[in-house]
């Protein structure tokens, strides 16, 4: 009897132990509200370097910092921090297939890759006929795509430093305007609860595209992947692969992208 309690009692503590690797698997890679990923570098620095570890590459997005006059300098300084959601390459990847393939099935010209959106501004001249034989009236129509994809990856950046601690305490998300248009975003510290343990749930930050209205069921949401890290100038989020560049808002703007001159 006394060797079927001591192998009862071996059993019991092999299930115990198989439960709590169980457990620690899924959250031992998550931080506590108040800690933080220190990194050794700027905002840019990071997005350079990537997060060869998770396999995260942000080319694209320093292509469109790159591409905007004064974007990067002013993301450069070390006066006056920001928080940036990164957008992984693949987020790009995927909304300029939405596009190409909307362009496509319209009929709207060739495919279109991420610097055709950065060229200078121009303007196209439409010549209507005037009020009197021979007169003709001169009407400009301007063009900047660069500063309309400029306004798209602003809503990815604000002023000021924004950790995981400080965004859980707005209890109903943080109402902000990203740092350079004043265009009003969201952004939401979500806690997942772990077998009724508060400090052992996973943590994510949600970033929503507000739409211009105060309803939340017609905002663009979008999560995290990576959260809380630190720079010299800055935090940075990461977003999900999920997401797409743009909020779903590319086909809006750049779909008559070579079809400037056609008026309706």
């Amino acid at each position: 009897m006394n060797v079927l309690k001591y192998i009862g009692a071996i059993c019991c503590m092999l299930s115990l132990l198989i439960a709590c690797k169980d457990y620690d698997s899924d959250f031992t890679d998550v931080p506590q509200a108040d800690e933080i990923t220190v990194f050794d570098g700027s905002v840019l620095d990071y997005l350079e370097q990537g997060n060869p570890n998770r396999g995260l590459d942000f080319d694209s997005m320093l292509v469109v910092i790159n591409g905007i006059p004064g974007l990067r300098d002013s993301l450069a300084k070390e006066t006056g921090e920001r928080t940036i959601f990164a957008v992984p390459n693949i987020c790009f990847q995927e909304a300029m297939l939405r596009l190409n393939n909307y362009r496509e099935t319209k009929e709207k010209g060739r495919n279109l890759y991420l610097r055709d959106l950065l060229i200078e501004p121009f303007v196209v001249i439409e010549e209507q006929e005037g009020p009197t034989p021979d007169s003709v009236i001169i009407i400009e129509h301007p063009y900047d795509y660069r500063l309309q994809l400029d306004s798209l990856m602003s809503r990815y950046i604000f002023e000021g430093s924004f950790d995981m601690k400080t965004l859980s305490e707005y209890t109903n998300g943080l109402h902000t305007q990203d740092f350079k248009f004043g265009y009003l975003m969201h952004i939401l510290f979500e806690r997942q609860y772990a077998s009724g343990l508060e400090d052992m749930g996973k943590r994510r930050l949600i970033l929503s595209d507000k739409n211009y209205t105060l309803l939340d069921e017609g905002w663009d949401r979008s999560e995290t992947q990576v959260i809380n890290i630190q720079t010299s100038n800055g935090y940075i989020h990461v977003l999900s692969n999920g997401h797409e560049f743009g909020f779903s808002k590319l086909i809006a703007n750049f779909q008559n992208y070579g079809n400037e001159y056609i008026y309706d």
